[in-house]
């Protein structure tokens, strides 16, 4: 089996490159996008596993862009992560376009963990969603919160 791909998109630059690295460092195959008609040509083009979206993006909400990931025929089952520093924003999200899962701004220089990675019933590896191949590794402080697939907060210990 290939590299998990995760399709990251923010207009914010670096956040955006910070998230790609990680996730690259962690074994991932990662597109980048700044802005969402980018995305979508990204996520027709190469179908990806998961998603970590930003909401407020420059030319297509966030929202719109998860909503025609949802509507798509190949890209309907593909796990969304939403990127948001608005909270309201982040529970809007649940209720208009089914988020699997919840990264709220500002988060750490580490800010995914793989025990948050998308577990969603519509990945097509048995439920699985993505994880880290270094899944059991100890991690470096963790400052963020996590959102489950609820919305309920997960606050990651610093020595978890």
């Amino acid at each position: 089996m290939g590299r998990r791909r995760v399709l990251v998109v923010d207009d914010d630059h670096d956040l955006c490159d910070l998230l790609s690295d990680f996730l690259s460092e962690e074994g991932y195959e990662v597109t980048r996008a700044y802005a969402g008609q980018d995305a979508l040509d990204a996520a027709r083009a190469n179908v990806p596993d998961a998603v970590l979206l930003d909401l407020m993006l420059p030319d297509v909400s966030g929202i719109s862009v998860g909503r025609a990931l949802r509507d798509g025929a190949s890209t309907h089952d593909v796990p969304i992560v939403v990127i948001s520093g608005d909270r309201a924003a982040l529970a809007r999200s649940k209720a208009e376009l089914g988020a699997d899962s919840f990264l709220e701004k500002p988060f750490s220089s580490r800010p995914w963990n793989p025990r948050c990675a998308p577990r969603s019933d519509r990945t097509t590896d048995g439920g699985r969603g993505l994880r880290s191949r270094s899944a059991g590794q100890r991690r470096g402080p963790v400052t963020h919160t996590a959102r489950a697939r609820d919305g309920a907060p997960r606050p990651q210990p610093a020595d978890a």
